[in-house]
Formats: structure tokens, C-alpha cells, sequence
């Protein structure tokens, strides 16, 4: 059996994506089509890879049962809907709890908690996402029904499918950002202009300079510090957001809101007669991505809030935090035993494993056997000779400028306003880069992957799905991004110093 790679993020551990395999296994049994997935964690990179014609076969079931029947199609989203409230309540009251006065067995119970809190959600949550990841079902029927009836439209079918799927969604990292920005706005000139051109010092000359400014930044990351947390870390904290408030008033960012696109969606449904099957498929579409933006600020919440009592297992057996992030559910209790004599095994974890979940069980994979299993994870490779990238386009427009692979928060640093940033696949961590951007490329993803969702929240054109955008283009290199037809053309390489 071979597995084929769906979804790439970087800052992953066992921890972080441990607890959706049992829902994977558990939604195999129930829908007859008995797939496996195949995760690969890699010093922080994680691979999630399905096996090709079983999952296919349960992802087209399951567009067909949302088109199908509307009762489906309602309440899969209205369960996904309240079990997501109930992981983020928890996520409220564990951010209360003093986890110093804990006993190791309330701690573990705590971490098994989220883990349940985390199954109880990706359950309904999963469908939708299937449909699109890796195989963006429900973005080529879209594009399938539009190039149909092109004639209807009056407009490119990429910009019908951008107003048709337009969902009025404000993640967490859009609403920091506005907030950021209406503080940047009270700021008196001169100190604005201080920490342009000192953003390494920022927070520190704002605290000696601006005693209310200082308070607003300390409430600001209260609220928001979770917002680029992703799975793993680290929250952020009023020095980070002071950096990026130099950011704003350095390079005079701005949120690239689109027009309203209600009425103008109103007017292409009525040319096209939308009703049934084709009415129900783009209902699907925004209410996915509406979905899919919530899932993600809510987990992600979860993740920071469990970061406390994992700290604490960490402080209380000699372990790190990172490696307690690499033990399996069960094995919590056996830290409070062994303790550093785990760290060992956890750091190989860390460095390589695989888990394997199949319609009965999961199984960890680690050291030699898991890197012989690894051969069978196929990949897309570039050749080195291309001219031009074809992907999905996920936000309308063009843009012209020099390539920025930005994978990891470290990148960032990288990345200059009017650059076109090219990453395998966007996370809430790297959105302060997505917003320097002229253009947003990425290898993966469907019109409801992140790179998807915050390009259309900042108005960037964004070509999706390019397979190979990362491996066939470097940093430098020049490229012009026509994301309505969905293409990335290479102007110039960036050809590297003599000596290198």
C-alpha cells in the first residue's frame, strides 16, 4: 500500500496531531470504505497521507450524501458547530485552572480531557474537510458547473467562483489585526516613528516612553496571544506584537478589504438559476470555509490553553515540553514514573516516526522501521527546468515580485512588502508575512485551505495547489502571479553568488 502526501504543516509534534487519528479510524469503520492515513512527523514538519483509492472513494461518498440529502448538509454543520463551542469553553476553563495546586493524576486527566474534547470535535468537523483534502472535490465541481454555464456569468469564472463561495468570515488573526491597527492609529507621530526604525527595541521603548500605549499592547496580547499559537507554540506576547506594530507603521500596512460581495452573489445566482444539487454545492463551499476558520481558532485555542499542564507534567518529571509533546496519550502516567529516563526515546520521536491509522487500530512506528515504511509516501518532485506553475486560484488578481519561501515563523524575517510569498502550506503563524505580500502561492490546498481563506480576507492574489510551488522555486527568483487563471509564470532565477 502506498500513500499519497494531503496536507504539509510545519510546528507539529504526536501531541498536536495525535488526537484526530482514532476519528480517522472511527469514520473508516463507520463508512464502509476502510481507508488508512499514514502521519509522518519530522523535526516539527508533519506529512498527513492517505491511501489513494479508499479515502477517494470515501470522500466522493461524502460530497454526494451533502448534495444529496439537505438534512445531512445541515446538521453535519450544526453539530461541527456546537461541539466547536464546547472545545472552546473547555478551552476557557482550563485557561482558569491553577495547574500548580494539581495532582500528576489531575494533570494527565486534564491533557485526556482536551484529547476527548479534541475527538468529540474533529468528528463532524472531518466530512467536509475530506471532500476537499487532498482531492478539492467540491472546487472542481464548482469549477466543472461554471466553465458550464461561462456564458451566463458575464465575468471570469475564477472571479464567479471567488463572489459564489464568499463566505463573511474574520478569523482570529483578521480580527488581531484590525485591533493592532486601531492602536497604531492613537499613536503619537514621533514615537511611531521611533519604533519604524527600531522595531527590534519597539516594546522596550514603548514601555519607557508610552505607559497607556504599553497597557493597550498588555491587554492586546491578553486577548490575542493565542491567535498565531497554531499547535505547538509559542503564544505570543506584547514584545511580539510591538514588533509588529513597528511593522505597521514602518510599511504602512493595511487590510486589503475586498468590496461586499453579498449583492453581487445575489445577481450570479439569479443568472444562474442556482436551486438543488448545484445551489446545495456552493452552500457546502461557504459553509465549509466559514467552518474551517472556526475549527482552526478554536483549536488552536485549545492547543495554548493545554500548553499550561503540559508545562507542568514537563516541570514536575525532568522532562521537556517538547518531548512530553512526543508521548502517546497512554504513556502520560509513565512520566511521573521514568521521567528523564524517556527523554531519549521521546527526542528520536521528535527527530522521526510514523503512525499509521488503519480501519482497527493506530500504530506507532519509530527508528529503522519507521523509515523503511516511509518508502512508500510518494511525493511530487520538480524538475528544475520549469517555466510555469499551474494551481487553483483562490483569490482573484495579479501581481509581479521576487519569490519569499515562508514555511516557519523564523522566515518571516525574510519577507519585504511586495515580495510574492511561496510556502508548502500557510499556518496562522506565518499571516504577519501573508500580509507584506503581493501574492500568496502555496503547494497544497483547495478554496478552503488557509492560504485560501486569508488571501481572501486581505484582498492578495493567492494561486493554491501548485504541488511543487517550494521545491521548483527559490527565494529571489522573479515571478508573475496571474491568480484568475490560476498560473505562476518564472520571469527571471536568482542566481546565486559566484563561490556558492
Amino acid at each position: 500500500m502506498n500513500f499519497f502526501v494531503a496536507i504539509e504543516e510545519d510546528g507539529v509534534s504526536i501531541y498536536s496531531w495525535y488526537g484526530h487519528l482514532p476519528v480517522f479510524a472511527r469514520i473508516s469503520r463507520e463508512s464502509g470504505t476502510n481507508f488508512s492515513t499514514l502521519t509522518e512527523l519530522s523535526a516539527g514538519h508533519g506529512r498527513w497521507c492517505t491511501d489513494g483509492e479508499p479515502y477517494l472513494k470515501y470522500a466522493q461518498k461524502t460530497l454526494q450524501e451533502f448534495l444529496e440529502n439537505p438534512a445531512f448538509l445541515d446538521s453535519n454543520f450544526r453539530d461541527a458547530n456546537r461541539v466547536l463551542d464546547g472545545l472552546n469553553e473547555w478551552s476557557e476553563g482550563a485557561l482558569r485552572k491553577d495547574y500548580r495546586t494539581m495532582t500528576g493524576e489531575q494533570l494527565v486527566q486534564t491533557v485526556l480531557e482536551h484529547h476527548a474534547k479534541l475527538g468529540e470535535a474533529y468528528y463532524p468537523c472531518m466530512p467536509s474537510t475530506f471532500v476537499e483534502a487532498p482531492h478539492a472535490l467540491a472546487t472542481k465541481a464548482i469549477e466543472e458547473f461554471l466553465a458550464k454555464n461561462a456564458e451566463k456569468l458575464g465575468i471570469p469564472t475564477a472571479r464567479a467562483f471567488e463572489i459564489l463561495t464568499h463566505a463573511p468570515v474574520e478569523s482570529a488573526g483578521e480580527r488581531e489585526s484590525r485591533t493592532l491597527e486601531e492602536i497604531a492609529r492613537k499613536m503619537d507621530a514621533r514615537l511611531a516613528k521611533r519604533i519604524a526604525a527600531a522595531p527590534k527595541t519597539a516594546w522596550a521603548i514603548i514601555r519607557s516612553e508610552d505607559d497607556a500605549l504599553a497597557g493597550a499592547l498588555e491587554k492586546h496580547a491578553a486577548e490575542f496571544a493565542w491567535a498565531y499559537f497554531n499547535y505547538d507554540g509559542p503564544a505570543w506576547g506584547a514584545e511580539e506584537f510591538a514588533k509588529e506594530l513597528a511593522a505597521i507603521t514602518h510599511e504602512g500596512l493595511k487590510r486589503k478589504r475586498r468590496e461586499d460581495l453579498p449583492q453581487l452573489r445575489t445577481e450570479l445566482e439569479e443568472k444562474l438559476a442556482l436551486a438543488g444539487r448545484e445551489a446545495r454545492l456552493f452552500e457546502l463551499a461557504r459553509k465549509t470555509i466559514m467552518l474551517k476558520a472556526k475549527r482552526k481558532d478554536v483549536m488552536f485555542k485549545s492547543f495554548y490553553a493545554a500548553e499550561r499542564p503540559l508545562a507542568e507534567i514537563a516541570a514536575r518529571t525532568g522532562l521537556t515540553l517538547k518531548q512530553v509533546r512526543f508521548l502517546l496519550p497512554e504513556e502520560l502516567p509513565q512520566a511521573f514514573t521514568y521521567g528523564s529516563k524517556l527523554a531519549q526515546k521521546l527526542d528520536g520521536r521528535a527527530e522521526y516516526c510514523l503512525i499509521l491509522q488503519t480501519p482497527q487500530d493506530l500504530k506507532l512506528m519509530e527508528g529503522l522501521e519507521a523509515r523503511e515504511f516511509s518508502k512508500r509516501i510518494k511525493t511530487h518532485e520538480a524538475t528544475g527546468n520549469e517555466t510555469e506553475l499551474h494551481g487553483q486560484c483562490a483569490c482573484t488578481g495579479e501581481a509581479t515580485g521576487a519569490v519569499c519561501i515562508v514555511n516557519v515563523p523564523g522566515d518571516m524575517i525574510k519577507m519585504r512588502a511586495g515580495d510574492v510569498l511561496v510556502s508548502v502550506a500557510t499556518t496562522p503563524d506565518i499571516v504577519t508575512a501573508m500580509r507584506k505580500a503581493s501574492a500568496i502561492v502555496s503547494d497544497m490546498g483547495g478554496m478552503t485551505c488557509h492560504a485560501a481563506i486569508v488571501s481572501r480576507e486581505l484582498g492578495v492574489p493567492c494561486v493554491v495547489g501548485c504541488r511543487i510551488a517550494t521545491k521548483a522555486l527559490k527565494d529571489g527568483d522573479t515571478v508573475h502571479v496571474d491568480a484568475t487563471n490560476g498560473m505562476v509564470k518564472i520571469l527571471e532565477r536568482c542566481q546565486a553568488p559566484d563561490g556558492n
